[in-house]
């Protein structure tokens, strides 16, 4: 067990307040974007969801500041931690339908999708390779 001298400044941990704050502080920005896009969206009547409006306003902030600040940082970070916890509920959703031409329609679309990326992903590795190759090639 550590004493403590009197002779030493008592150095509380600031940072520990400091960063459940900033993570407070991020948590409120992107519910902020949030409201927002759903305000945009009931709005203007569009057809893109509002929490997509909201993601597309906080990207286009970010991207004009070209930097994240450390409290959405912190705060994305929390929700990476949590996100299969986030996603499960839409998850348990899927597989609860019934199984009909809906659900094969599904299946069907996903495989699709992941051999038209695993072809897609084949296609633009072999254009990457290819070009180092010659880049190699052209070097003395």
């Amino acid at each position: 067990m550590r004493s403590i001298t009197t002779d030493t400044p008592h150095h509380h941990d600031q940072s520990r307040p400091k960063a459940g704050s900033d993570i407070w502080i991020g948590l409120t920005v992107f519910v902020a974007c949030n409201l927002i896009g759903l305000f945009l969206a009931a709005w203007l009547s569009w057809r893109i969801p509002g929490p997509v409006c909201g993601l597309l306003l906080l990207g286009s902030i970010l991207t004009a500041r070209q930097e994240t600040p450390d409290f959405l940082a912190d705060a994305s970070a929390v929700f990476l931690r949590y996100l299969p916890v986030i996603i499960l509920p839409a998850g348990v959703g899927v597989m609860r339908l019934e199984l009909d031409w809906q659900w094969c329609l599904f299946v069907a679309a996903c495989l699709f999708s992941w051999l038209a990326a695993l072809w897609l992903s084949a296609k633009l590795g072999l254009w990457v390779f290819a070009r180092i190759s010659r880049l190699q090639e052209s070097t003395p």
